[in-house]
């Protein structure tokens, strides 16, 4: 399965053609923050990505959501979680962690200036939240 990506053309004045940019699409960005801290579970130090996957929340389309779980977690090996139960288990242990909610909170990442339970429980709603098909 290949993973959508969205085309922004940008004008560069030193050519007349232009340039093309593929960036990830908002899942596929959600859904690899996801994974890094799925792989390194309260051992993570990647704080912004909480806030980063906080306010993406409000902004995924389920269906592509769905197509990007399945491809970079489900479906890889490498993976332990299997569904949506596993995940949720995964990461309510990570952010039931006191070391690491301790760290999430003095991290200097915090660009949405809300508290790092505030992120994390939008994060745990979020997950519950999504149908799923089973």
């Amino acid at each position: 399965m290949e993973i959508e990506q969205e085309e922004y053309c940008f004008n560069v004045t030193c050519s007349k053609d232009g340039v093309k940019l593929l960036i990830n699409t908002k899942e596929q960005m959600f859904t690899e923050k996801l994974r890094s801290l799925l792989k390194f579970g309260r051992n993570s130090t990647r704080y912004k990505d909480i806030y980063d996957m906080c306010w993406l929340t409000d902004f995924l389309d389920m269906s592509k959501l769905h197509a990007c779980f399945e491809t970079l977690i489900f479906s890889d090996d490498g993976m332990k979680e299997n569904d949506k139960s596993d995940v949720l288990r995964r990461m309510k242990q990570a952010f039931s962690d006191p070391g690491y909610m301790r760290r999430l909170s003095a991290s200097r990442t915090n660009w949405l200036d809300i508290n790092g339970d505030q992120a994390c429980g939008k994060i745990i709603s979020f997950l519950e939240s999504i149908p799923w098909e089973n």
